[in-house]
C-alpha cells in the first residue's frame, strides 16, 4: 500500500482531483519496477510497484495519465515522449494522439506506439510509431493496400511473449463482406505481415444502431504470449454481448 496524500504527490482528496489512471485504460511497464503512470488532477507522476517508490513529478493540463514503456525508459503522454524523469524528448508525428492505441514492442526491442490513424498523412487501421526515434511505419492503410480505416478500430500490442505482433478488432459497416470489415487481424509491425483471422460478428456502432451500442464493438486483446486474441461481440445484435477466443493453433514467429 501507498499513501499518496504524503510527499512529493500530496494527492488531495476533494472529487475532482482523486487519484486515478487517465481517462482510458492505461498499461504499466513490463520490466521488474512494474512503473506506472497516475494522476492527481493536473498533477502527473509516476510510481513505481518493485520500489514503493514515486519516481517523477510533473503537471500537464490534460485528462490523460502518462503511460510507461515496456522498457521502463521512455514514457507516453498526449503525443509527446518523455524519459523516467518526465523530461522531454520528442512529439511523434500523428494528426490526432487521443485515437485508440496500444503500447508494445517491437521485435527487435524497441518501444512503439501502435494506433489507428483516420486523419493525417499517416492513415491506417494501424500506424506504429518508434518512441525513441519517433520513425513511423504504416503496416495496414491504403498506402500498403487495405482501405481506409474501418469505424471502431481497437488496437493490443500487450504480447511480451511474442514482441512485434499486434492484434485489431474493427467494426466498419458490420458486413464482413469488405477486406477489413467487422475482421479480426494479426499483424507484425516488424515485417508488415498481416494475418485475417476471424469476423467478430458484431453490430455495434452507436446506440441507434443496436442493443448494446459501444459495449459490444470488439476490443480485440492479444493473449501475453501471442497465441490467443480475446474478443467482444453481440453476433449480430443479439440479445448479450459475450466473450470469445480467438485460438491460434501455433504461436506468431
Amino acid at each position: 500500500l501507498h499513501d499518496f496524500r504524503k510527499p512529493p504527490t500530496n494527492c488531495p482528496v476533494d472529487w475532482g482531483r482523486l487519484l486515478r489512471l487517465g481517462s482510458d485504460p492505461q498499461w504499466m511497464s513490463w520490466g521488474p519496477r512494474r512503473i506506472l503512470g497516475l494522476q492527481c488532477g493536473e498533477k502527473k507522476f509516476l510510481y513505481s510497484i518493485t520500489d514503493d517508490a514515486v519516481l517523477a513529478v510533473g503537471h500537464a493540463a490534460t485528462a490523460n495519465a502518462p503511460v510507461v514503456a515496456p522498457s521502463e525508459r521512455l514514457v507516453f503522454l498526449d503525443g509527446r515522449v518523455f524519459d523516467l524523469g518526465l523530461m522531454p524528448r520528442r512529439k511523434l508525428v500523428m494528426a490526432n494522439p487521443y485515437e485508440h492505441a496500444s503500447l508494445g514492442r517491437s521485435g527487435k526491442g524497441h518501444d512503439v506506439w501502435n494506433a489507428v490513424a483516420f486523419d493525417g498523412d499517416e492513415i491506417g487501421a494501424l500506424v506504429s510509431h518508434r518512441l525513441d526515434t519517433g520513425e513511423r511505419k504504416i503496416v495496414i492503410g491504403p498506402t500498403t493496400g487495405y482501405p481506409y480505416p474501418p469505424s471502431s478500430t481497437h488496437l493490443s500490442g500487450a504480447a511480451p511473449r511474442a514482441p512485434g505482433w499486434v492484434a485489431l478488432g474493427m467494426v466498419g459497416a458490420h458486413t464482413g463482406r469488405t477486406v477489413l470489415d467487422n475482421e479480426i487481424v494479426l499483424a507484425n509491425i516488424d515485417t508488415g505481415e498481416v494475418c485475417r483471422v476471424a469476423h467478430a460478428r458484431t453490430f455495434a456502432g452507436t446506440t441507434s444502431e443496436g442493443h448494446w451500442g459501444y459495449w459490444s464493438e470488439t476490443h480485440a486483446v492479444i493473449s501475453p504470449t501471442g497465441t490467443r486474441i480475446l474478443f467482444g461481440s453481440d453476433w449480430m445484435n443479439g440479445a448479450t454481448v459475450d466473450t470469445y477466443v480467438v485460438d491460434l493453433r501455433t504461436p506468431p514467429r
